[in-house]
């Protein structure tokens, strides 16, 4: 759990806590800064003039911040993140809940496809951008690799990983290759490799294959490349960025693109949302966590996925002002409803 920078300075009482959330909650619902008056309103148990000396102490600790002298005020990413940390994964409503199923349970999607709808209907339930990266395949074992010869000088490869994942692609050859060459050669890849990691498929051949005298010829070496070339940057399912457009922080055209740059840049945005091996665990990144300089008016909600032994990160992206506990429910549920269709990949 992160440690928001200033909380030290403050003795965080219950009143302190009450005050903050109440000031979180009220933001993410209306966008506009918050005085002490509606704080009070909200049944805080305190006087005006009692949360006004409480939010200016969170704000002395750097909780909260006022945009101008005489307004009211909003939370900073500490104060976000220490709304969050007070948090447990909250339940969706039934209602929602249900819904959410639904809508993916009735699609026949099957493989990327249905990366592409859980991205959709998440970025539909939050209002937000909703992004799927799909497991890192590289990690995978490889199962069976079929050599299909479609010309004199073009094969298909399909490579299948022991985790059920199935990918094919076309190979230009440099020479022409005979049928029963193609057979030979299929039969004898899966004998000495299968079983072997992806990642350490090429320096594997070189061992296993050297008696052969195929570890070296242009023909394996166009196969094994081609193998590794499928499972190497997981590919990304991005739905709902015209929501960014609806949320007041990115109607400012300079805010706007910066988002859309961040979705289009595929390293940052790998960088922004994969997760270590973090089991279930919902994860959040509020602003400058990310490390990402671009992305300080961004918050991350993401969870890991299980295919098989291997994982993929779901997530929401949107402002930091987004109403975090739906958002985790959101995620918490996705990722749970992913893990347990990873017979449709």
């Amino acid at each position: 759990m992160r440690k928001p920078i200033g909380q030290d300075t403050i003795a965080m009482s219950e009143r302190h806590r009450d005050v903050l959330n109440t000031v979180v909650r009220q933001f993410i619902l209306t966008a506009q800064p918050v005085s002490s008056l509606t704080v009070a309103g909200k049944a805080v148990g305190a006087s005006s003039a009692t949360i006004r000396n409480v939010m200016a102490e969170l704000e002395a600790a750097g909780l909260l911040k006022q945009q101008h002298t005489s307004g009211g005020r909003i939370p900073t990413a500490n104060g976000y993140r220490t709304f969050v940390n007070g948090l447990t994964t909250p339940p969706l409503d039934y209602r929602s809940e249900e819904e959410f199923s639904r809508a993916i349970e009735e699609s026949n999607a099957l493989g990327e496809t249905i990366l592409n709808r859980f991205a959709s209907v998440l970025a539909s339930a939050s209002h937000l951008i909703g992004v799927v990266l799909s497991p890192r395949l590289d990690r995978g074992i490889l199962e069976h690799i079929e050599l299909l010869q479609v010309a004199d000088e073009r094969l298909l490869l399909v490579v299948t990983l022991r985790e059920g994942m199935v990918k094919t692609i076309f190979i230009e050859l440099p020479v022409r290759v005979s049928a029963g060459e193609i057979v030979g050669l299929t039969r004898l890849i899966n004998e000495r490799l299968s079983g072997v990691q992806l990642s350490t498929l090429q320096s594997e051949a070189n061992v296993r294959l050297a008696d052969t005298g195929l570890a070296s010829s242009e023909l394996v070496r166009l196969i094994l490349s081609g193998a590794e070339s499928l499972f190497g940057m997981p590919s990304q399912s991005i739905a709902g960025a015209g929501h960014a457009l609806d949320q007041p922080e990115f109607r400012h055209p300079d805010k706007l693109k910066t988002v859309i740059e961040l979705l289009e840049g595929k390293d940052i945005l790998l960088h922004l949302l994969e997760n270590e091996d973090i089991g279930n665990d919902v994860r959040v990144r509020i602003g400058v966590e990310s490390g990402i300089e671009a992305a300080k008016e961004l918050s991350c909600v993401t969870a890991n996925y299980r295919v098989g032994d291997l994982s993929g990160t779901i997530g929401i992206i949107g402002p930091t002002r987004m109403d975090y506990p739906r958002q985790m429910a959101l995620v918490g549920l996705a990722a749970n409803l992913l893990s347990k269709m990873q017979n449709k990949f």
